[in-house]
């Protein structure tokens, strides 16, 4: 649970920090990915630098606002999820809101000559620039909304086939948390449809972004995505969720274990990170026929560990976990319950990255 009742700007400025400091380790962690030639690690780390870079502006939103806080979920220790839409909504104001406010340079003049006068911080004109600086800062490229979509990469040809690779990411409506997806998938060209026709597209993002706006089990979801799209036929789908984020002092009813953790932290870094990364695979596949007037379907028969309890609990042929947290609190992370089957990547006060190399995926 995380308490979403800010009492000062001081602690909520402090929530954003540390919001921002995991954000900045998830960049150097993909970074490292990327640079070890991991190519999925690429498209987690453009989705995760949209995130801490939405996390920055909704910081700079609300840091001088003097009636709504944000609105923070209590089991994920990121923002609620209506927060994005919010920020979709301000978007669309962005060019009516910045003529509301002076230029920065007017702005700097005016807070300098209110110092110089009044002898006391220019708090009205602070929210002034904070919010020029956010509505400046609503970029629909930098930012991370509800639905992001990727990039479509081809891949190749085979028999009347196109396999692609194609990401994309959320965030999840009902448990306020980002997901990154990657999916490896043909199409059927005899259906006579294609990515270069727009609309088509438009109706392949569409259906990837109803299917994934809630949590479903995985294997359900690629299901659905077989049904939705009869072109489409996904072979492999990743998906990659953050969170929950544990947090002292942000988080309440934390775990005792890791209340007793926490108290080997420094201040500003008592959080742990949860990251679990999903696999689906298909098996095989079966043709189908509904009636005689729409002929024959081919439909994914995907693989489920049926031998592994918690694989075949979350719908999933493969999972590998991982927890992110500063190095002092690694240093007591054994014995810890919870933390049991999770690799653990750490880092340090200068921010180098340590577990990489001893992950089991």
């Amino acid at each position: 649970m995380v308490d979403s009742n800010f009492s000062n700007e001081k602690e909520l400025e402090r929530y954003f920090q540390q919001l921002l400091k995991v954000g900045q380790i998830l960049h150097k962690v993909y970074a490292q990915h990327t640079r070890n030639g991991h190519s999925e690690a690429k498209v987690v780390l453009s989705m995760v630098d949209k995130f801490l870079y939405t996390m920055e502006l909704l910081r700079m939103k609300y840091m001088y606002q003097d009636h709504r806080k944000p609105d923070i979920l209590g089991d994920s220790g990121f923002f609620h999820n209506m927060e994005l839409h919010h920020l979709a909504v301000d978007f669309t104001l962005k060019s009516e809101k910045l003529i509301q406010f002076d230029t920065k340079d007017v702005l700097r003049h005016r807070m300098i000559d209110f110092i110089l006068k009044e002898k006391e911080p220019p708090t009205h004109l602070r929210k002034q620039m904070s919010q020029r600086y956010f509505y400046e800062g609503l970029d629909e490229n930098k930012l991370f909304f509800p639905y992001n979509p990727g990039k479509l990469e081809f891949i190749e040809e085979v028999n009347y086939n196109q396999k692609y690779l194609y990401s994309w990411a959320t965030y999840d409506e009902d448990h306020s948390v980002p997901f990154v997806y990657i999916m490896t998938f043909e199409l059927d060209v005899t259906k006579g449809e294609s990515f270069e026709n727009p609309e088509f597209f438009k109706r392949f993002n569409t259906i990837l972004k109803n299917v994934t706006s809630h949590s479903s089990k995985l294997n359900i979801i690629c299901s659905r995505i077989d049904e939705s799209l009869e072109s489409v036929q996904p072979k492999i789908v990743k998906r990659v969720k953050f969170g929950p984020l544990y947090s002292n002092p942000f988080s309440s009813d934390l775990p005792p274990s890791l209340l007793r953790l926490f108290r080997h932290g420094n201040e500003g870094e008592q959080f742990v990170l949860f990251i679990e990364n999903e696999y689906v695979f298909s098996e095989q596949q079966i043709v189908q026929r509904k009636n005689w007037l729409s002929g024959d379907q081919i439909r994914q028969i995907f693989f489920v560990d049926e031998q592994h309890v918690e694989f075949f609990e979350r719908g999933v042929s493969r999972l590998f976990k991982e927890v992110i947290m500063p190095y002092r609190l690694n240093q007591h992370s054994q014995g810890i319950e919870l933390l049991e089957g999770y690799d653990i990547i750490s880092f340090d006060k200068s921010g180098r990255v340590y577990g990489l190399d001893q992950l089991s995926h």
